[in-house]
Order: structure tokens, then sequence, then C-alpha cells
């Protein structure tokens, strides 16, 4: 692959958001996997909606999911002089808190296309293959124009 034997200077331009990416997957597939709730990875890309991709991934927050069940399995005893003792049931929180954080999660294959960045591209001599191109005929520069042309009324190329 290009990505490999492009040298150090691909990975300061690009490569950061990449490599996040694939740290975070084989991360959240692993916790599914230590807690044996590993299936059949689902393939995500950039186009998958966020809301969908967000349903998948294990994510936690305290506010969210702890502190509700610290509530619910909260022990204190209702006799006089016996409130100020409080304890939890700590194997019902951890019960509920695998139900809450891990249901309907799913190991991925986060497949993230590599575009290159133009510094990259200049560095690498990656665009020295657009030179020397042919003018586009006067109807497909007209297309484009009404195509780029989200405002209306615009000016033209």
């Amino acid at each position: 692959s290009d990505e490999s034997s492009a040298g150090p200077s691909a990975d300061a331009m690009g490569m950061c958001t990449i490599h996040l990416s694939a740290l975070f997957t084989r991360l959240n597939n692993e916790v599914l996997a230590m807690l044996g709730l590993e299936e059949e990875p689902l393939t995500v890309t950039t186009a998958t909606p966020a809301p969908h991709v967000r349903r998948l991934l294990v994510s936690y927050d305290r506010a969210r999911d702890l502190l509700p069940l610290l509530h619910a399995h909260a022990e204190q005893g209702l006799g006089l002089g016996a409130g100020t003792c409080l304890s939890y049931d700590l194997k019902g929180i951890e019960a509920d808190l695998r139900r809450v954080v891990f249901r309907d999660k799913k190991a991925v294959v986060y497949a993230m296309r590599h575009y290159h960045y133009i510094g990259e591209l200049r560095q690498r001599g990656g665009l020295a293959a657009l030179q020397g191109q042919e003018e586009a005929p006067p109807y497909v520069v007209d297309a484009l124009g009404r195509e780029v042309d989200t405002a209306g009324g615009g000016a033209r190329p």
C-alpha cells in the first residue's frame, strides 16, 4: 500500500484521525470480547449515520449511567437513627451497569478511506500527474457550474 511506503511525512499530515479511529475501534472490540459479547463485526464507514454508530459503540457516562443506579440500589435503614448508615447493592449495580452500558453494542470494522492532504501530495509529487490536462468542453463547464451553484444565479466558471 502507498501508506506504508509514504514515510513519516504522510503520517504527520493525515494519519492521526485514521490511527485514532483504529485505536478506538480496537478497544471497543476488545472490551466486548473480554465480556463475551463479541459477535460478527459490523462494517461502519464515514457514510454510516453518526447516531447509528453511537448506538453500536460502547459509551459510558458517569452521570447518565452510574448515578441513577446508585440511587436505585442504595440501601438505607428507615428506623430511628438508622438513616446515617448507607450501603449499596454492588452486585445489582454491576449487573444493571453491564446491561445499560453494553446493551445492543457490537464489534465493528471501521472502513475509513485515507484522503491525502494537498501538502502531503505536493511533498510526494502526487500533483504532478494533474499537470497538462485538457480544458473541459463548455457544456461540461456549464453543467458543473449549475451543479455547484446552490444559491442560484451565482457566477459561472
